[in-house]
């Protein structure tokens, strides 16, 4: 018994009624049959497919789902070609469209869709027209090379293809004296103000060329007297512009930072509004520059700058006409002009003598000028004899003094501790090494009758400069004079010290308390203090320096014992890191 396949796969028209009547009378093409397993086909594919759906949802072991879904593969297989051969089979259209629903869709994934060209622009006459010009152009070009090599060769000028005469460029007005584009800056100065001076200190020390004669025309403001820098071709006038562009052109006067060029530029102002007529008298600026000079070496940073230069020789006519007794009145413009002169060895300037150290001193020496007034020479000879007679009466005092004094034990005897001379002292003033970038060259009076002393310290990048400058520290006076970098050094600055492995050394002098007196011995309960004048050797020093140490409290100590003065203990500030650390 043939079955009627269902209406959904036949068409309602006439035509495939007619179509399909003929399949049932003839059953020639076997289309009933097709679409008959088709349907069965189907339905066992979807029964499948929902089989496969519950054993993964459920569980189901591997072997098992793997066995399932190739049976499912093998279903849409037969399906497919089932479907494909009625669809070949029918003539009807309708019947045609309905079995190629049935067939499954391809994936598009992974295939990429191909753009569709763009469609083609009509071009105007015109743009041909173009086109074709610069077709001709090149074509000329190629033509014109080739003429060239082949009459090169032959020794003959090649032949220039003839073209529209180009026009002449304008001729451009004549400057009062013309740029040239050389690429050395030029500094032109052509006054004898002070800023001309510093401009030429500073173009010697950055090998900028300087030309005595007015500048060509400004491409910048309009500053006719000022001095100028001419830099590939371009003129840029003014005195500080100069001065600073001399600077920059010089690694050791180039401003390291945002912040020293602003103090560079602050220091520049200050000389033109306070100084531009150099006066050679003191002044109401001078005693400004005198303060600001305190702390300072040098005024912008920890290096020779275009503001050093600038001031240098804005204060240089004072400075040389000055007695000793007014460069005294500015003890600290006098400390950073003698250095600044020392630095720069120039020659545009006359050099200015130092005052003589027999007239100069820190506050608390034997030799201020307040304390050095020399009386007129005695020649009477009965005053003579009067000194005479007091000096012989002083000694055959001392001697007698001597015989009643007990002996003094052998310095041997006595403990390392109480050999050493430790002191208070204060930092009257602390510069540079000339020739080293880790050595402080300070002058420390330590009460001494001589005056203050000289101490090289180690302390660069370590301790700011400016901070020691009047700072009050602790120091061994009697160590044997060392040589450092070429300069003597007579004594030691005593300071905490911690070089932790893989970082950075941290360093701090020790402090006396406030209120201890300058020169004052430090001491140690217990053990009296008997320095010797000079230690002759250094095991003294190296053997006490041994219990040498800050204890939990920040207190400088010898085997626990604090470094005692009048005013109490020394100490250091930083108590998280310098916290029972070595004193060296």
């Amino acid at each position: 018994m043939i079955r009627r396949p269902p209406r959904s796969t036949l068409s309602s028209s006439s035509a495939a009624s007619d179509v399909y009547k003929r399949q049932v009378s003839t059953q020639s093409t076997g289309v009933l049959i097709r679409a008959m397993s088709i349907e069965e086909l189907e339905a066992k594919q979807v029964a499948q497919g929902l089989k496969v759906r519950e054993l993964k949802e459920g569980g189901g072991d591997a072997a098992a789902v793997k066995t399932e879904v190739d049976k499912l593969l093998e279903l849409k297989t037969e399906f497919k070609a089932a479907v494909e051969a009625a669809i070949a089979a029918s003539t009807d259209e309708a019947e045609k469209s309905a079995l190629q629903a049935k067939l499954p869709k391809e994936s598009s994934k992974g295939k990429k869709k191909k753009k569709a060209p763009p469609a083609p622009v009509e071009k105007t006459p015109e743009q041909i027209a173009k086109e074709a010009a610069k077709v001709a152009e090149k074509e000329a070009k190629k033509a014109a090379r080739k003429a060239g090599k082949s009459a090169a060769k032959e020794g003959a000028a090649p032949e220039v293809p003839a073209g529209p005469p180009k026009q002449a460029p304008a001729a451009k007005a004549a400057p009062q004296q013309a740029a040239t584009k050389s690429g050395k800056p030029k500094a032109y100065v052509s006054t004898t103000s002070h800023f001309s001076s510093a401009i030429r200190i500073a173009a010697g020390i950055a090998g900028v060329d300087v030309v005595a004669s007015a500048a060509p025309a400004s491409h910048g403001a309009p500053l006719p007297a000022a001095a100028s820098i001419e830099v590939d071709g371009k003129v840029l006038a003014g005195n500080s512009t100069t001065l600073a562009y001399c600077a920059g052109e010089s690694d050791e006067l180039r401003a390291r930072d945002p912040v020293e060029h602003a103090q560079v530029q602050q220091w520049l102002s200050f000389c033109n509004m306070s100084l531009s007529s150099a006066p050679a008298k003191p002044c109401e600026a001078h005693k400004l520059l005198d303060a600001s000079l305190l702390l300072r070496t040098f005024l912008a940073g920890e290096h020779l700058s275009a503001a050093d230069i600038s001031v240098f020789a804005a204060v240089h006519p004072m400075m040389a006409a000055a007695s000793p007794a007014v460069r005294q009145q500015h003890l600290n413009l006098n400390r950073w002009f003698e250095h600044v002169q020392h630095c720069l060895a120039q020659k545009e300037l006359a050099a200015v003598s130092p005052i003589a150290p027999d007239n100069v001193g820190p506050p608390g020496s034997a030799k201020t000028p307040a304390n050095n007034k020399t009386a007129p020479a005695q020649d009477n000879n009965d005053k003579k004899t009067d000194k005479k007679a007091a000096k012989k009466a002083e000694k055959d005092a001392q001697k007698a003094a001597k015989k009643k004094a007990p002996k003094a034990a052998p310095a041997a005897d006595l403990p390392a501790i109480s050999r050493l001379d430790i002191r208070v002292g204060k930092c009257v003033k602390a510069e540079m090494h000339p020739e080293s970038e880790k050595l402080f060259v300070e002058t420390i009076d330590l009460g001494d009758a001589e005056g203050p002393r000289q101490i090289l310290s180690g302390l660069g990048g370590l301790v700011p400069l400016e901070a020691m400058q009047g700072r009050m520290v602790v120091c061994i006076c009697n160590l044997k004079t060392a040589k450092l970098a070429g300069m003597d050094s007579h004594g030691m600055v005593l300071c905490a010290s911690l070089e932790p492995e893989g970082g950075d050394k941290i360093c701090e002098p020790v402090a006396p308390p406030q209120g201890a007196k300058v020169g004052e011995q430090i001491t140690f309960d217990g053990f009296e203090s008997v320095p010797d004048k000079v230690l002759k050797k250094s095991k003294v020093w190296t053997e006490c320096a041994v219990d040498m140490k800050t204890n939990a409290e920040g207190v400088a100590c010898w085997k626990d014992l604090p470094y005692k003065t009048s005013a109490g203990v020394c100490t250091i500030t930083n108590k998280t890191a310098l916290v029972g650390v070595p004193i060296k």
